[in-house]
Parts: structure tokens; C-alpha cells; sequence
């Protein structure tokens, strides 16, 4: 059956529910609704969901108005902190069998949503579909350091067929699938993504690389956005591992790793100078490295206060 041949179930009014999170960034919002003004799939075929968590900025009321005649968008509201509670929402509030998520600081090319539903026709016992994301620079002929550092953060198909799963930065599932396995874990601030597609794993509900569903994202341009990114996602994991959720949390986060990290980065200095092609100058090149490092310590620093705080944790509980 071809895509715009698609029938929704009985009960559903349209193919795919797009669901977006949004916290204080209007901006960014309005420019990925614009550009699923331009999805080749039939705008009668889908809707799109944009569930506020609390934003302090009200002007999210005005796209409701602005893209009314461009496709179906209904504004909803998540009290509950979180981007995986407002996921969840969207979920409770949508109408179409198959669920596509992306984000609001990222912008789907054209065929995206086409490109995802054919990947889950073409693949019925798959748990989800992950696409391409594409850094986007703010130059896009000479990225900054802090960009470079950031252009390879989504490896899409090496994250499906190594890691087993997809951010929700691109990912599509059914609605039945989500009804098996169950919502996202809006007890999580990060990594609820992989931890959702971890069950699907388990159930033998495995995932699928879609090369022409494709999504930009703006690559992070400063050291403090690439921190800030980085420790959410060291929590996210630690606190996956410290509830049983990441069997690799036994490996990852032990004091003999910790103190490997001190260990000066040879290879990274090796990366820096003379393995990057983007770095074209020697001050860049420096720049380049002196945030390799920061990164490097400063993770290395909260991996250490995090692991004392689990073993402080596991003591006044009577856990040896």
C-alpha cells in the first residue's frame, strides 16, 4: 500500500500524530512548524501536536492561528516538568496510528514523514524507525570549534545497529506499539529515549534505520551549550544505571574508570592537530582542544561527585 493510499484505523482520523515538546523556545518551534509546511506527505494525512511544559513565553498561543490553514496543529499544555511527560501527553492526545517525534531545535526536510511511515510499512514487526539528523552550523563553510566538537554527536545508524535505539529527536513508532511496550518514563529528564527503546528491544520489537527520513539540528556553537548537553546526558545515563535500567552501569561507572580519565588524552591531542580536517588554523585547532579537555574534566568531575552520592546513597539504605 503506498503512503498516501493510507487508511487510518478504525477510531483514528489521521496516519501520523507529529509530536513536539516545547519549553521557552518559541523561535525555534515556529521554525520547525514551518518546515512541516513543506512535507510532501498530504497534509490531510497528519497532525501536529506541540505540548507546552510550562513556558514562561505565552506567545506559543499565536502558532495555533499562524498555522491553521497549513495542517492540522492543536496547542496543548504538561504541567508535569519534563520533556518525556510532555511526550507522554502528546501520546494521550493523539489521533493517528503512527507517532513521529522530533524536537523544537530541530527542522524536518520535506520527506521526512513520508520517508518514516514507508520505513514502517516496509518493516511491520520493527519497534521504531530512527532518521538521519543532520548538524547544522551557523556557517556552513567554517563551523566554529565548538561546532566541530558537535558534528558527529548524532550517529544515527551506528546508534540503531550498535546502541539500539533513537533519539527522540527522529524517531517513529505505531500506536500499537506504544500500547505494548508502554509510554516513556517521565520520571527520567534524560535518556528516556533509550530506555523506551531498550523495552522495545527486549520484546524483539527492534529498530530500523531510515536514511531519508532526515532532520537538522543546530549544532551546539559554545562550550557551555555542549556542557550543558553533556552532564544532562551523564545524569540521564546515571540515573538509567543506578534503577537497574542500563546494564552497562556496572562497567561505566566504577572508580578505576574514573581515574583512567586523568590519564592525558594522547589521542584526542592526535585528533586536534593533525586528524581534523575541519580545524584549518593553529588557533583553532587550540580551541578545539582546550574544549576537548573541559569536557573531558569536567564530566570526569561530576562522574566522581554522582558516584559518591550513589555510594553515600547505597549506605544509609543498608546496601553494601
Amino acid at each position: 500500500m503506498s503512503v498516501e493510499a493510507y487508511s487510518p484505523s478504525a477510531g483514528r482520523d489521521r496516519a501520523v500524530s507529529v509530536i513536539i515538546p516545547v519549553f521557552n523556545n518559541y523561535e525555534g518551534i515556529r521554525a520547525c512548524l514551518r518546515a512541516l509546511t513543506r512535507q510532501t506527505l498530504n497534509r490531510e494525512l497528519f497532525e501536529v501536536i506541540v505540548v507546552d511544559n510550562g513556558s514562561a513565553d505565552d506567545r506559543h498561543a499565536l502558532l495555533e492561528s499562524e498555522f491553521k490553514d497549513q495542517f492540522c496543529l492543536r496547542l496543548v499544555k504538561e504541567s508535569m516538568r519534563g520533556s518525556y511527560a510532555a511526550r507522554n501527553k502528546g501520546i494521550r492526545e493523539a489521533r493517528g496510528d503512527i507517532l513521529a517525534f522530533t524536537d523544537s531545535d530541530c527542522s524536518p526536510e520535506s520527506e521526512w514523514l513520508e520517508s518514516g511511515m514507508k520505513a514502517l510499512q516496509e518493516n511491520p514487526n520493527c519497534g521504531f524507525v530512527g532518521g538521519e539528523v543532520e548538524q547544522a552550523f551557523e556557517s556552513k563553510d567554517a563551523p566554529n570549534a565548538a561546532e566541530i566538537h558537535d558534528q558527529n554527536y548524532f550517529q544515527q545508524e551506528r546508534n540503531i545497529a550498535e546502541k539500539k535505539f533513537t533519539p527522540t529527536a527522529n524517531l517513529f513508532t505505531r500506536m500499537d506499539i506504544m500500547d505494548r511496550v508502554g509510554p516513556f518514563n517521565a520520571d527520567l529528564f534524560s535518556g528516556g529515549d533509550l530506555e523506551w527503546c531498550q523495552r522495545c528491544e527486549r520484546r524483539g520489537l527492534h529498530g530500523v534505520y531510515a536514511s531519508g527520513a532526515r532532520m537538522k539540528h543546530k549544532a551546539r556553537a559554545t562550550f557551555q551549550a555542549l556542557l550543558e548537553r553533556d552532564i544532562r546526558l551523564l545524569r540521564g545515563k546515571f540515573a538509567l544505571g543506578s534503577r537497574g535500567l542500563d546494564p552497562s552501569f556496572a562497567t561505566t561507572f566504577t572508580w578505576i574508570r574514573c581515574f583512567r580519565g586523568l590519564i592525558p588524552p594522547v589521542r584526542f591531542f592526535y585528533r586536534s592537530f593533525f586528524g581534523e580536517k575541519k580545524l584549518t588554523s593553529l588557533h583553532l585547532k587550540l580551541k578545539f582542544f582546550a574544549i576537548g579537555l573541559g569536557l573531558r574534566y569536567a564530566l570526569l568531575f561530576e562522574t566522581v561527585r554522582l558516584r559518591i552520592a550513589y555510594s553515600f546513597r547505597r549506605r544509609s539504605d543498608g546496601i553494601k
